[in-house]
């Protein structure tokens, strides 16, 4: 990625990090943050609107909490982290079917915990963390595999020679990324070892961007990682100033009362990259516990249009008639997915929906994706 310097709440200087964990020691740049300078994000500003999609489905299979979309050429896949199940709908919104079953038997899952949908591919994986298993299917639901890993795996990425996983250093070298080899059952190659088992928390902890590059990030630190050859490298940190996250000594019982302690801003997650634009959501945090206060921020580092927002809103174009959640689902094909939940909305609101075009829009509908291309 190019060194610029963007003059904003947040921007690119032009100084080197430094993020150390077994041989990782590289230099990428850095971006300060300061939620002080707090924007609302207008999405006409970055893209356009694609589609309004509400999820149907019969009264008695209600969405619970949509963890991640994912888009194929004929499908929406959503994974309902709630529910611990995937729905596969068509372009429209219209329901099909579950992909796999729940059970106890040999191709059934207990639950599932993490989902990841192959581009080049289509096929489908879902994580089974109690049972330490992954399974494999295809875009009709077919299932084609099923494995058994010998360590617990919390989100997943499958590739061709393995699989990346998080195991929150539940290994013999306490490490909080592994790579397994393709067998599940021996790892290749681990990072990020702590000697305490710090809280787990749980994000997409990987994402690809249009070129099928990898990037990595964990809660415990405020660097996001590109994937080398099997080999986390710096690609952006982010300074939160006075208020950074305390990672000075990952191998020691006072980095866990730091964390513990909180008063810090940091936990970086739901990271999307696509072409020069970076998103990634933070908290401002004060102990575990406590309440924290979601932030936002979209960097982009194109030399012909360098800008950068930290929000807590965004401003949707006129077609859309009521704030939508500023709460990345997913980026598929640059496209970026929203949602709207009408049960949270109060009745004025929902009337605006029903005015606008969704007459059949009740409290206890399913969410209603709110997708945009960026531009």
């Amino acid at each position: 990625m190019k060194h610029y310097c963007i003059y904003s709440s947040v921007f690119l200087i032009l100084i080197s990090c430094r993020q150390k964990s077994d041989s990782i020691e590289l230099y990428c740049p850095t971006i300060q943050v300061n939620i002080e300078n707090v924007s609302t994000l207008k999405m006409e500003d970055i893209a356009t609107l694609h589609s309004i999609i509400p999820l149907h489905t019969s009264d008695d299979l209600l969405i619970g909490n949509i963890g991640k979309v994912v888009f194929s050429d004929s499908s929406i896949i959503v994974w309902d982290s709630q529910m611990k199940s995937v729905l596969l709908f068509d372009v429209q919104g219209k329901y099909k079917y579950n992909i796999g079953t729940k059970g106890n038997g040999p191709n059934e899952y207990t639950g599932v915990y993490d989902m990841y949908v192959n581009p080049e591919t289509n096929r489908i994986y879902l994580l089974d963390e109690p049972a330490r298993r992954i399974f494999e299917y295809d875009m009709d639901g077919r299932i084609l595999n099923v494995q058994q890993s010998s360590y617990y795996l919390y989100t997943i990425l499958p590739v061709k020679d393995g699989c990346y996983g998080v195991n929150s250093c539940q290994n013999e070298n306490k490490y909080d990324l592994i790579f397994l080899d393709s067998t599940l059952k021996h790892i290749k190659t681990g990072y990020f070892p702590f000697k305490v088992r710090l809280p787990l928390c749980l994000s997409n902890n990987f994402t690809e961007n249009e070129k099928q590059e990898l990037f990595y990030h964990y809660s415990y630190s405020d660097t996001i990682y590109k994937m080398e050859n099997n080999k986390p490298v710096p690609f952006i940190a982010i300074d939160f100033g006075n208020k950074k996250n305390p990672v000075q000594n990952m191998n020691t019982e006072s980095f866990k009362k730091q964390i513990e302690s909180g008063e810090y801003v940091g936990r970086i997650n739901n990271v999307y990259v696509y072409n020069e634009k970076i998103f990634f959501s933070f908290s401002d945090f004060h102990g575990f516990g406590k309440p924290s206060i979601p932030y936002h921020c979209m960097v982009t580092a194109d030399v012909n249009n360098i800008q950068s927002i930290v929000y807590n809103r965004i401003a949707p174009p006129k077609e859309v008639p009521v704030d939508h959640s500023s709460e990345i689902l997913g980026l598929s094909s640059g496209k970026l997915i929203y949602q709207i939940i009408p049960g949270i909305l109060p009745e004025k609101v929902l009337n605006l929906l029903k005015n606008a075009g969704f007459e059949n829009l009740e409290s206890d509908s399913n969410p209603v994706l709110i997708v945009y291309k960026l531009k």
